[in-house]
């Protein structure tokens, strides 16, 4: 899963650097609360983080289940407001999912894939933090 955090050039600018690191490090232990056993979370990019799901052998309909209800989850857990900034400053996140059976695909193919999955992801909802 593959997650861009929206607008944190917009929070950096309204709210200040501080307030925005807050806000990434608030928004890492939230993702970090959110995984069950056999996850793992990280930042790969200044407003992007990534998280590693390691699944039990399942069908692709059953995997496609579990990495859903995974994804609702870890955006449950993003979405409510912090209390350190106003309600309307709290960044939107979107997300991405690709999975694989053991074996089955190249890394940088994954990559690639969620990395498609979430332009697409991105290019469908308007952004918010931007002015006309």
């Amino acid at each position: 899963m593959l997650l861009d955090v929206r607008g944190m050039g917009a929070v950096n600018a309204r709210h200040g650097q501080a307030a925005g690191d807050a806000v990434l490090v608030e928004l890492a232990e939230r993702l970090a609360a959110a995984l069950p056993r056999g996850c793992e979370a990280g930042r790969v990019d200044g407003d992007r983080f990534a998280v590693l799901a390691t699944l039990p052998a399942m069908d692709d309909i059953q995997a496609a289940a579990s990495v859903e209800a995974l994804r609702a989850e870890v955006v449950g857990h993003l979405a409510a407001p912090s209390g350190a900034l106003p309600p309307d400053a709290w960044p939107a996140v979107d997300t991405a999912t690709v999975w694989s059976v053991a074996g089955a695909a190249d890394a940088d193919e994954l990559v690639r894939e969620v990395e498609h999955r979430l332009a697409a992801a991105r290019s469908a909802v308007p952004d918010p933090y931007l002015t006309a």
